[in-house]
């Protein structure tokens, strides 16, 4: 395994491509944006960290995709759709702690399908929450929670919240969406 030269070091700019090789299957390529970049490095380290970061990149496609977490997120299976967005985090800080991706946006929408507020929540899930922590409840309460996490977490909240859905899953005391909602509305509001 390739170790990650330190993110304190200049970020190399690259862009991924897709390109198809002579039967027809089409593949991830990167591009330096900056030559001198390139020239100015060890290409060979250089070269090992790109492949790493392909295959990586690959693998990342086989498990993650915009069906895939539709397909989690409506069969109720969160702990299944949290280690989706744990994937694609850890992807996430992997090639940022040595690339620039200037196309990462088109990129992850024409491979997963995924927008980048898409990427943005699920990396925020992933993050937010530990596997153990994620409720067994239908993602739009997730969803409403993390829109709420920082002011939630500003007043010490958070954590009291998520216990709270937890709570509500194992006891079959859900509220609504609507009425869950307005639950952190008043807390966030009431401790402002």
């Amino acid at each position: 395994m390739i170790k990650l030269v330190d993110s304190s070091e200049s970020k190399i700019p690259i862009i991924l491509n897709w390109r198809q090789d002579e039967h027809g299957d089409t593949h991830v390529v990167v591009t330096f944006v900056d030559v001198e970049t390139y020239l100015g490095t060890d290409g060979e380290i250089l070269r090992e960290e790109v492949d790493y970061i392909l295959k990586e990149y690959n693998s990342l496609l086989k498990s993650v995709s915009m069906e895939k977490l539709r397909e989690a997120a409506k069969k109720k299976n969160l702990k299944k759709y949290w280690s989706m967005c744990k994937k694609l985090a850890h992807f996430n800080h992997k090639i940022e702690s040595r690339f620039r991706v200037m196309n990462m946006k088109e990129a992850f929408e024409h491979d997963m399908g995924l927008s980048m507020r898409a990427v943005r929540d699920a990396i925020n899930f992933a993050t937010l929450f530990k596997r153990q922590e994620v409720p067994d409840v239908p993602l739009g309460y997730v969803a409403a929670l993390m829109e709420r996490s920082t002011s939630l977490k500003n007043v010490n909240l958070f954590e009291e919240e998520k216990k709270f859905l937890n709570k509500c899953s194992e006891t079959n005391e859900l509220p609504s969406r609507d009425e869950y909602r307005k639950r952190l509305d008043r807390i966030k509001k009431g401790a402002s």
